[in-house]
């Protein structure tokens, strides 16, 4: 159960730095085309052409409006999947802890053995075969 919750763990981490990563590169890009946009908007101004350079504008204004939203959509749906990861988790971990513990009980219930082999039988059920590799048997 601790390496699945260590695996979990790890993967998520992976997922988020994948996430920022991919964040990273659309600033960037973002950027680039605000750079150029501008640049563009600078050589209109510079020409006389005051009317395009308004539209320019525009433009600048709309695109970073939908870079902003475009953001703040991706960080919604990272956190609902990080969320949704999370509680998938947690439930597959309650499973396994509700079927360990109906496992013991009824391993516990079972009657006593009567025969040295029961009771090797019983030891390699409550113990494990790990148990008996070094040559020691519990008691």
């Amino acid at each position: 159960m601790e390496a699945e919750r260590r695996g979990n763990e790890e993967t998520m981490i992976q997922m988020k730095k994948k996430m920022d990563e991919e964040m990273r590169l659309q600033r960037e890009e973002a950027q680039c085309a605000m750079d150029s946009k501008l640049r563009e908007q600078a050589d209109l101004l510079e020409k006389g052409f005051k009317e395009k350079a308004d539209r320019m504008s525009e433009e600048i204004e709309d695109f970073r409006r939908k870079n902003k939203n475009a953001e703040k959509e991706s960080d919604k749906l990272f956190k609902k999947m990080i969320t949704n990861m999370d509680k998938r988790h947690a439930e597959t971990m309650n499973l396994m802890k509700r079927q360990h513990s109906e496992q013991m009980e009824a391993i516990m219930s079972m009657p006593k053995p009567s025969s040295d082999s029961s009771a090797l039988v019983l030891r390699l059920l409550l113990f494990g075969l790990s148990s008996f590799a070094g040559g020691s048997c519990p008691r």
